[in-house]
């Protein structure tokens, strides 16, 4: 596919047929200044401090407006320091789009985009514009932040792409059709793209007391008015009983969490951390559970093949292990593993289901040499079903996932179609060979779980792999501490309470799904915890925002990464203290 020309991107760009569509997140320095200085309690002051001033008491306005103004001058400043600097970073870390132009595929800032461009899809890749499918393979998005259906939808040539959804399996190719304010998520989510303030406990708890105390002050200045008309008093007079009045408001406390934040802050910037809103410093030390993705966190994301273990004829084993590896779509860690291992064949495709999180398998239907057949590949337990005589795979199952390996299952069927209508199928499969492959653990792995378990913090890892490789992983990394297991399988089986009770007690969850993970994280906060998220693939989308404190890995995909905004994108395994991680405010 070729794309527009250069000529052509130049015509569009004249006629202002370009993406004007404003991602950023930080606000205007002019808001910043109002929603620091106008506030209810704010304006009370000032004006009693004005009509003092009027009075020619000078005195008794610094006393009700100069803590204050203080307070206001430090918030303001701190913010728009961090504003700089964030806008710096976000040129750094705005989405980029990956389209075809003059025949070949150009990285562009999104803002780059004009209409008709041919965009590139990928799994992971967020769709930033709307467009019609003009290309694809097996290509099925996740539109759930649009409609809220948590299932990805399968699409074909000639559909329609809605910005805001994430390619969750395969590749496309769509052409742009409407961006900026006509886009379909920005005419449905506008008033999600505004700034939002969300307070800590800390400053919920400080807010309650002062209105409080705010209301028995509006009680005193009502008896003290009532006082002085009787009394016949001075104006100049009623409004320093005012004063005295609003004395019992502990104004001078808000200028000390102002000041203990900024003073946080300034510390955290010496270790690269940016605050985009000060309070952000202080929600980060009620985190008392810390959950997990395995891959890329706990392990480095580096796959060596160990051994194979064939069903079949060696060299055949081989040989249909590299068909899939060469024909699959699902052109992950793992298959490009096999394809260094047992190299490429001349196998051509004509059907696929691609691997996704929460089906856990894929499969090829090939034409391999004037021969047709399907080959299957994925976790074990959603295959197992299908295999006649199961048991000699279960003890070698067993075997490598006790040693912290991790095992890929090939089974081969006859030529069938891989779906009855748009669901995918499994047929009777014979098993071809067990692949184990070793996962490659971080040697700082056990100094960072440590800092959390001295912390105590209740740690969770929650995992797509087998549960029980992920525990030999943590006997691999000696990692102290009991280990209580349990698969997704088998926390779906449970009724509520009983699920709700094993989230609570256990600390490694594996063959999890998407939505396992996220149903973890909200049974957690509903039961009270504070929940910090770390995670970087496309699977972690949803529980990292779902939790309270999100951490997306830079090494992350593109939709992990694309809610920087929420979250803080570390290029460490783990923060090494917490005041390395910042809640989903504004950080």
């Amino acid at each position: 596919m070729k794309g527009l020309s250069t000529a052509e991107v130049e015509e569009r760009r004249r006629q202002g047929l370009v993406n004007d569509s404003d991602v950023r997140t930080s606000r205007t320095y002019t808001d910043i200044l109002v929603k620091n200085a106008f506030t209810p309690f704010n304006i009370i002051l000032f004006v009693i401090g004005a009509l003092l001033l009027i009075m020619g008491n000078l005195v008794s306005a610094l006393s009700a407006t100069g803590i204050i103004i203080v307070n206001i001058l430090i918030s303001t400043i701190q913010e728009m320091r961090a504003k700089r600097r964030l806008d710096k970073i976000e040129l750094l870390i705005r989405p980029k789009v990956t389209v075809i132009r003059d025949g070949a595929e150009v990285v562009i800032d999104q803002n780059d985009v004009v209409k008709d461009d041919l965009i590139v899809l990928r799994a992971g890749d967020q769709a930033m514009v709307d467009g019609v499918l003009e290309e694809c393979r097996s290509l099925e998005m996740d539109e759930s932040l649009l409609t809220g259906e948590s299932s990805t939808v399968r699409k074909e040539v000639g559909q329609t792409i809605y910005s805001g959804s994430i390619c969750v399996i395969g590749e496309g190719y769509y052409t742009v059709t409407a961006f900026g304010d006509d886009s379909y998520a920005s005419r449905m989510l506008s008033s999600a793209k505004k700034f939002t303030s969300k307070h800590t406990p800390l400053q919920m708890e400080t807010g309650t007391v002062t209105k409080i105390l705010m209301a028995l002050a509006f009680v005193l200045m009502g008896i003290s008015v009532i006082i002085e008309i009787i009394g016949r008093g001075s104006f100049s007079e009623t409004l320093e009983v005012f004063v005295l009045c609003l004395d019992i408001v502990p104004i001078a406390l808000f200028l000390l969490i102002t000041l203990t934040y900024m003073i946080a802050a300034v510390r955290m910037s010496g270790s690269g951390v940016l605050l985009q809103r000060a309070n952000s410093v202080e929600s980060i030390s009620h985190v008392d559970t810390v959950c997990m993705d395995k891959t890329g966190t706990i392990t480095t994301n580096k796959l060596v093949f160990e051994q194979s273990f064939p069903f079949i004829e060696p060299v055949d084993a081989e040989h249909i292990a590299s068909v899939f590896a060469t024909t699959t779509g699902s052109r992950n860690r793992t298959v490009e593993t096999l394809v260094s291992q047992y190299g490429e064949s001349d196998a051509e495709l004509v059907e696929e289901i691609q691997f996704s999180s929460s089906r856990k398998f894929s499969a090829v239907r090939v034409d391999d040499s004037g021969h047709r057949y399907c080959v299957y590949s994925g976790a074990w337990n959603v295959l197992r079903p299908h295999v006649s005589d199961p048991m000699s795979i279960d003890h070698i199952i067993k075997q490598e996932s006790s040693k912290g390996l991790r095992t890929l299952i090939i089974c081969r069927a006859s030529d069938q179609s891989l779906y009855r209508g748009d669901e995918p199928v499994i047929p009777d499969l014979q098993p071809v060979s067990v692949i184990s492959i070793r996962d490659e653990v971080r040697p700082d792995c056990r100094d960072t779980i440590e800092v959390f378990l001295q912390n105590d913090m209740d740690l969770k890892v929650i995992s797509g792999d087998d549960p029980v490789t992920v525990d030999a992983l943590f006997s691999i990394a000696d990692i102290p501490g009991e280990r209580k297991i349990i698969s997704g399988p088998e926390l779906e089986a449970m009724s509520s309470e009983e699920r709700e009770r094993a989230i609570l007690e256990t600390n490694i969850f594996g063959r999890m799904k998407p939505e396992n993970k996220e149903e973890v994280i909200e049974t957690l906060k509903r039961k009270g915890r504070y929940v910090a998220m770390i995670g970087d693939g496309v699977n972690d989308v949803k529980s990292l925002k779902s939790a309270q404190v999100g951490v997306a890995l830079e090494t992350g995909s593109g939709a992990a990464l694309r809610i920087w905004s929420l979250s803080v994108i570390t290029s460490q395994p783990f923060p090494r203290r917490w005041s390395k991680v910042g809640r989903p405010l504004q950080v």
